[in-house]
């Protein structure tokens, strides 16, 4: 149910979501979280009040905190930099869509990514000022990462900006994808794949190649992805439905799940949210089928990634309630959102059925 109100605040409810997950924390993560802090502020975030706000407001340590609870602290750094960073590289870019400035993202993205390939190429202006922080990140993904590690984050970043582009060609056209396209696409721009590398590289002795690609551990990093990218859709609807209201508007615009449950099956708010976590669940209980038939082979260096992926999905959700960056949609309006949610062990009649979803298919048809 959703309680839409100016006093003292919007609220969403989301039924309950079966999640017999659990979460963890890095011990670390108050250090973690004040280096990450001062690493912003040496390449001056810290100059603009209300972006430097929404830096801190972001927990960005706290977001990888609980993906990567054992993770060694400078490793660990690396990934919590990298997403303060690109948190506010999102807010930017979601500015420049509300401004119309977009059309030149193609060719920012391929300077950051070029940069972060080679942070020597020159690619980035001087004043541009993701310059300095990309070229940091590329320079200690050198020191931490291995050749094939370092070969997956750049795929995965391009992957991710491609699937930036392919949203905000959504936008710009005023189109709402089918449920099988957005199924398809969600993960890739809400950067899942540079997140999962990060978290691998996080763990430090890489992963056996054979295990790291098997259809099994790729069906349990799709739904992780999936699973996560589909709850930030549920925890920040009540930051767009704040935002269509302050428009004078009814439903949210723009790319979110329910938003494609409402226009393709004609439902409301309520019944799509429904439908949402009906499709979360079923996430989760066929991830939770392949990890029990994955974890008892698994190897010693693969286990823990397992594990990892478990705590980015319960973690992603925790940290998406509590952080301001989803209560304070503006960055002027602290309390302004209220999401809550609760957890359940036992999953609900009907999740082992598959979704009817082609993109998704193969999790149910090619594994046992």
């Amino acid at each position: 149910m959703i309680f839409l109100m100016s006093d003292p605040a919007l609220t969403v409810e989301i039924p309950s979501l079966y999640c017999p997950l659990r979460t963890r924390t890095h011990p670390m993560l108050a250090e973690l979280e004040q280096r990450g802090n001062d690493w912003m502020a040496a390449h001056g975030f810290h100059e603009n009040e209300r972006l430097w706000r929404r830096v801190q407001e972001s927990n960005a340590a706290e977001f990888f905190a609980r993906i990567c609870p054992d993770a060694a602290p400078e490793r660990l750094q690396m990934a919590i930099d990298w997403s303060y960073l690109m948190f506010v590289f999102d807010d930017v870019l979601d500015e420049a869509q509300v401004t119309g400035a977009s059309q030149g993202f193609v060719d920012i993205a391929s300077r950051v990514v070029r940069t972060l390939a080679d942070p020597g190429c020159e690619m980035m202006a001087d004043d541009d000022p993701f310059r300095a922080p990309v070229q940091d990140l590329a320079h200690r993904l050198r020191r931490y990462a291995t050749p094939a590690q370092i070969g997956r984050q750049l795929d995965a970043h391009r992957a991710w900006l491609l699937g930036v582009a392919w949203e905000i060609n959504c936008r710009l056209r005023g189109t709402v994808p089918t449920l099988n396209d957005y199924t398809a696409m969600r993960p890739v721009f809400a950067a899942a794949d540079p997140t999962l590398v990060w978290a691998e590289i996080a763990l430090g002795a890489p992963i056996p190649e054979d295990e790291m690609f098997s259809r099994e551990v790729s069906a349990l990093q799709e739904m992780t992805a999936t699973y996560a990218a589909f709850s930030d859709d549920l925890y920040s609807l009540g930051k767009d439905l704040w935002f269509a209201q302050r428009h004078g508007g009814g439903n949210p615009s723009g790319l979110n799940l329910v938003n494609v449950f409402v226009a393709h099956e004609h439902c409301t708010i309520q019944e799509a949210i429904a439908k949402a976590v009906d499709l979360c669940n079923r996430i989760a209980r066929r991830f939770v089928d392949v990890r029990d038939n994955v974890e008892p082979h698994a190897s010693e260096r693969l286990r823990p990634y397992v594990a990892n992926l478990g705590y980015l999905m319960r973690g992603n959700i925790e940290w998406g309630l509590a952080t301001p960056r989803y209560s304070n949609p503006d960055g002027a309006h602290p309390g302004a959102v209220r999401t809550t949610c609760t957890w359940s062990d036992t999953p609900p009649p009907g999740t082992d059925q598959p979704p009817k979803i082609p993109s998704i298919a193969w999790w149910w048809e090619e594994l046992p």
